[in-house]
């Protein structure tokens, strides 16, 4: 699989490289466009300053002022400029040349060749245009159109003007070769390119520093998952301060953390109250063994522990059974077996099986079992609920306290009552006994009061329709149990 750090940091190099190329490239554009515009106006500085040289002599005649070109530029050197200049008659004479060379750079020293005229539509607006010198470079050429006019400030503007259209024109064409603009080029390109590879650089570097910084996120919540082990699902990242995109992540995992808890609390649940199921039977079954090992030669008594353990061993068999019943209606893989039964016969046998552990706890019970109408619910899974109800109450009960037991019957549900008196009612934390019961966990246990079976009968109570209710009432600790009357249980 690939790496998130090496796809991000090749796909951020890729568009370093692919930036710094476009800035170069638009920098190199930029560069060349400034170096002819400069040439350009050189041209043209060039071509005004060599039609102030062109004027009329003394005797009439247009002339042009000899050496005040430049001969460095102009003259026989290597790779030199060109110019030419012409006049043009505005009223021309009948059969006249309209044009006329006035003169031209040393450099065109074959009389033969001659720069091309372009005349100019405007006068004093350049016509600059790619060119070839006369010995074959590129270049770039300039055509002025100028007037040519003698100055007399004793003319308004508009005699001015009809002498310059009476007047001659003069056409200025200058040919420079662009080979001086290519080194100029080379180097900027030398050094956009330096600094685009600093620049491709230093954007690696950032690249580098800022996965790592974004990669933190994710390195830190994976240290964090991996110390939760099976004794801390307790444990929740915080995904509020976490980066946004990493919010959804985080939230599942504490969602996958929340389940495993539960499934956890469920399994130490399981197993507890497995072993609190079969203390009790267990405890009889050695007592009985222990008695008849005594008197080996009684039979009398040796018969009657017999049936004992035949009895504690039918007992254990309904509660395995009765377990693993329990275990597949929490998995979903099996449904209640729904009957039509009496709630207070179960009830008065739940209270038989607890009166051996009340009167060793000096406890009494009052109790008023009424007649009841007919629920319809599983036989087994309720038996468990009053049996882990009951059971929890006389063993959790104040020594030589008391018990109330009381099963009422109204329209629509039949009420059960059981409240113990305790030692120390201000320690007992109903709230979190309650949080324990309905989540079926028992880590939020109060010592002091609630057995493990009282937690263990949630998920029953959920599938039968049971309600219980739990609370703290004066020196009493109580249990209050709706279920609802045959014909009237919810879907």
């Amino acid at each position: 699989m690939k790496s998130i750090a090496s796809s991000q940091l090749r796909t951020m190099l890729i568009g370093g490289v692919c930036i710094s190329l476009l800035a170069g490239a638009l920098v190199l554009v930029l560069a060349r466009h400034a170096l002819l515009t400069q040439f350009n106006d050189t041209l043209i500085g060039q071509a005004e300053f060599l039609g102030t040289l062109v004027d009329y002599s003394e005797e009439g005649i247009l002339e042009f002022e000899e050496g005040a070109t430049d001969a460095s530029t102009f003259g026989e050197v290597e790779n030199p400029g060109y110019f030419q200049i012409w006049s043009l008659q505005a009223e021309p004479e009948a059969g006249a040349d309209s044009t006329t060379v006035l003169d031209r750079s040393a450099s065109l020293d074959d009389e033969t060749v001659h720069l091309d005229l372009r005349v100019p539509h405007e006068v004093g607006v350049p016509v600059l245009a790619d060119a070839l010198t006369p010995d074959g470079r590129k270049a770039r050429s300039v055509s002025l159109l100028l007037p040519v006019t003698r100055a007399d400030d004793d003319l308004d503007p508009a005699e001015q003007q009809r002498l310059i259209a009476r007047n001659t024109m003069v056409v200025v064409v200058i040919v420079e070769g662009t080979e001086t603009i290519l080194p100029l080029l080379m180097r900027i390109s030398a050094g956009v390119g330096i600094a685009g590879v600093f620049m491709i650089l230093g954007f690696l570097g950032l690249a580098i520093l800022t996965v790592r910084k974004g990669l933190e996120p994710i390195i830190e919540a994976n240290r964090s998952v991996a110390a939760i082990d099976s004794s801390c699902l307790i444990t929740r990242l915080n995904a509020d301060e976490a980066p946004r995109e990493l919010r959804p992540l985080l939230t599942s995992i504490n969602e996958l953390l929340g389940r495993l808890e539960e499934s956890f609390s469920q399994e130490r649940v399981s197993r507890a109250m497995l072993a609190h199921e079969l203390r009790n039977p267990i405890a009889e079954l050695l007592m009985t063994a222990e008695i008849a090992s005594k008197w080996p030669d009684d039979t009398e008594l040796g018969k009657q522990s017999m049936d004992k353990v035949l009895c504690c061993a039918r007992e254990l068999q309904d509660m395995i059974r009765t377990m693993l019943r329990i275990a597949r209606v929490q998995a979903g893989q099996e449904e209640p077996h729904w009957e039509e039964i009496e709630a207070a016969t179960i009830l008065r046998e739940t209270l038989d099986r607890c009166l051996g552990i009340a009167l060793t706890r000096d406890l009494t019970i009052s109790e008023s079992i009424a007649s009841s109408s007919p629920v319809r619910t599983d036989p087994d899974l309720l038996r468990f609920v009053m049996i882990n109800l009951m059971t929890n109450a006389v063993e959790h009960a104040s020594l030589g306290g008391d018990i109330e037991i009381r099963l009422d019957t109204s329209d629509e549900t039949i009420r059960l009552y059981c409240a113990n008196t305790v030692d120390d009612p201000e320690s007992i934390d109903c709230d979190q006994i309650v949080k324990a019961f309905q989540s079926g966990s028992t880590q939020a246990l109060n010592d002091r009061h609630a057995g493990i079976g009282l937690t263990a009968i949630s998920t029953i109570c959920g599938v039968l329709g049971v309600d219980v209710r739990l609370s703290v009432e004066s020196d009493r600790f109580v249990a209050r149990i709706e279920l609802p009357i045959s014909g009237r249980r919810a879907a």
